[in-house]
């Protein structure tokens, strides 16, 4: 199979890519026959060599550098030490800045009552659209547990009466809308105190199976 139609695998902290060490998801991995998908070097030219890498074509995109191992040169011994000492450093550095964000991230991150207050605010601008209560009629609820879980409908990208944090789970980028990626409802998720700490979304059309 060509590395151009089979399944590739996005990189990560556990599978960085080893011509230039990207974690983002930015690279693929190409896993049936061992090639990279490479951003970085993408202008270099065919043939090419990146450390042990070698470019073997490029993707239809341009975006990409196609890269396989190269096996047409010696190395040696302390070559190949040098280089992948190289890619490991590279790689402990990358899992410390992602460990760096993760705790940022987790510090900045809204307490229960926070998310609560704006989920509550959210909510209360928001309707129950009669498709809605026919559809969850349908699954058995009645119209008193429908206006006791709280559900509400929402369009796609639903848009918000004003701008939110975007450290509230499921705000868009713009803080303005919510990402919701088709037409649907939610219903909150609570905790045993009653606070709202999370929202769930049902798609009206399902996609691919996936109706949250």
């Amino acid at each position: 199979m060509s590395s151009h139609n089979q399944k590739l695998a996005p990189t990560s902290i556990n599978n960085p890519c080893p011509v230039c060490g990207d974690t983002t998801g930015r690279d693929r991995h190409a896993t049936e026959d061992e090639a990279w998908f490479c951003a970085e070097h993408s202008s270099i030219k065919k043939f090419g060599v990146v450390g042990e890498f070698k470019c073997v074509s490029h993707s239809k995109d341009g975006f990409w550098a196609i890269f396989k191992l190269d096996n047409s040169r010696e190395w040696s011994q302390e070559q190949r030490e040098n280089w992948r000492a190289k890619q490991a450093r590279r790689q402990q550095r990358n899992k410390q800045r992602a460990k760096e964000i993760q705790l940022v991230e987790q510090q900045r991150a809204l307490s229960v009552d926070e998310r609560h207050k704006l989920y509550s605010e959210i909510l209360d601008r928001l309707k129950l659209e009669p498709a809605t209560i026919t559809d969850l009629r349908r699954r058995g609820f009645t119209d008193k547990e429908i206006a006791n879980c709280g559900f509400k409908s929402v369009a796609r990208y639903q848009k918000l009466a004003k701008k939110y944090d975007k450290q509230l789970p499921g705000i868009g980028n713009d803080g303005k809308s919510l990402a919701v990626r088709d037409d649907g409802y939610i219903c909150p998720l609570k905790d045993f105190e009653g606070r709202i700490t999370g929202l769930q979304v049902r798609l009206r059309q399902p996609q691919d199976g996936n109706r949250y």
